[in-house]
């Protein structure tokens, strides 16, 4: 429709300019919904195989933090990396990134600006743990068990930008991987933790 109007060869330039940028935010729009169908899509079906090597997984906690920097910095929100330890495990770098990335994301948007995001990486004898922590809007307790179904959204996300994809893909990822995702009830904001296996060759 908008680029319908575009056609008239009356418009003034700050209604081109306007038109153009309703265009563009479209777009943008309807490229993150299509991304995320077909990862969703390619997960379930089997069709994407998880390449597992050994590597520093805060490196990939990182790749995954630099992701969502831009976002955060044009919210004034501070993302902070606690590397209490570094751990070489076996996990798929991409895909695990993804994961990261999708709660990173969703702190972001349901962050106020000028807010906190905390990340800290502990190793266990068996296992790996990613903590994410925000001041966000939080998690309504009795709504933490429906919070990993495709296209749930919470209650009180408001008017916030999304189609409830990205907590389910994570748990996807998770869960290939041979880890699971807990969300730990906060009085104020929310806190994810992954856990992952150290030694896990085998992929789901």
């Amino acid at each position: 429709m908008y680029g319908e109007f575009l056609q008239d060869e009356s418009l003034s330039n700050e209604e081109r300019k306007e038109f153009n940028e309703i265009i563009m935010m479209s777009l943008d729009r309807l490229s993150f919904l299509v991304e995320s169908m077909i990862k969703m899509s390619r997960l379930e079906s089997g069709v994407i195989n998880l390449r597992p090597q050994l590597d520093d997984l805060n490196g990939t906690v990182l790749f995954a933090i630099s992701q969502v920097q831009k976002k955060a910095r044009n919210k004034n929100i501070h993302i902070k990396l606690e590397n209490i330890d570094k751990v070489d495990t076996i996990h798929d770098i991409n895909w695990t990134a993804e994961a990261i990335f999708n709660i990173l994301e969703n702190s972001v948007k349901y962050t106020p600006e000028n807010g906190n995001i905390e990340v800290v990486v502990r190793s266990y004898e068996m296992f790996v743990r990613i903590d994410i922590e925000d001041d966000g809007i939080g998690i309504d307790e009795e709504e933490i068990p429906k919070l990993f179904s495709r296209f749930y959204r919470g209650k009180n996300v408001g008017d916030v930008e999304g189609i409830g994809i990205g907590l389910y893909l994570t748990r996807e990822i998770v869960s290939k991987q041979g880890g699971y995702i807990k969300i730990n009830h906060k009085k104020v904001g929310s806190s994810f933790s992954i856990f992952l296996p150290i030694n896990k060759i085998e992929y789901k």
